[in-house]
């Protein structure tokens, strides 16, 4: 162990690494007040993160496509699945390591686009203390649209920090007859592993679900590396209350689920 952190802290942070990991042993309330060593901060404002929901554009323009309500469900299911990658173990493969996000000031704005302008994202600070986001995408021509809000609760346990993250997003989706369908999402717990070597990773914990207006239902276990087995950002997804219960299993990449 004592290898693993030398390797992965620069030797000229080591005394603030194991300052701050006692400093987070022993405080009580939100974590996301306490300053991190330089060498784990990310260049990356909070206020991006919403962008990761529209990165699997296409699969977000398919989701108005499907012709039944069990179709569309499985549809909304595959495109979250999907934005998983990217909010939760991108930066881990790129860097190495998941680094804590700057935390952006009230007000702060983030706009993106994706498909050529179809799709468009506004969010925006809208707390400080603690950190809410608050977020907006919307493909006129596919007439979907997703908004939303973040928060986190941070906490010290045992040899991981837990992140509860409070907040919602809701889908609207315009469908051929003029009807509209809506989506209510929750979201999963983060579990902030590999802190004493210096090189944390996220992993994602508990249920989440996707409640229909059409009454059909996704509950998403994630199952995570444990620390003698398992499979890292793993996860069971099932949907019930349509015609027949379909069951998925996988990682959070579009290639990876399969569904039986």
């Amino acid at each position: 162990m004592a290898d693993q952190e030398a390797g992965a802290v620069p030797k000229d942070q080591k005394g603030s690494w194991m300052s701050f990991l006692k400093s987070i042993s022993t405080f009580s309330g939100d974590l996301y007040s306490l300053t991190a060593p330089s060498f784990i901060l990310s260049p990356t404002s909070l206020a991006e993160f919403p962008s990761y929901w529209g990165e699997p554009s296409a699969l977000f323009a398919e989701m108005s496509k499907g012709k039944t309500p069990e179709d569309r469900a499985l549809k909304v299911l595959r495109w979250f699945l999907a934005t998983l990658k990217g909010q939760f173990t991108t930066r881990e493969t790129q860097t190495g390591s998941e680094k804590k996000p700057l935390n952006p000031i009230l007000g702060e704005l983030f706009l993106g686009t994706y498909d050529d302008g179809r799709l468009v994202l506004t969010a925006e600070q809208v707390s400080h203390h603690p950190p809410v986001t608050a977020y907006f995408l919307e493909n006129k021509d596919a007439g979907v649209s997703l908004q939303g809000h973040c928060a986190q609760k941070t906490s010290f346990s045992a040899r991981q920090i837990l992140v509860k993250q409070v907040g919602h997003a809701f889908i609207k989706i315009k469908l051929a007859d003029g009807g509209i369908e809506t989506y209510l999402i929750t979201l999963p717990t983060l579990r902030i592993e590999g802190l004493w070597y210096g090189s944390p990773y996220i992993e994602l914990a508990d249920t989440s679900y996707i409640q229909g207006s059409n009454g059909i239902l996704s509950t998403i276990e994630y199952k995570g590396k444990g620390y003698f087995s398992g499979k890292s950002h793993s996860f069971k997804a099932t949907i019930s209350g349509g015609s027949k219960t379909q069951v998925i299993e996988g990682m959070p990449t579009p290639s990876a689920v399969r569904s039986h």
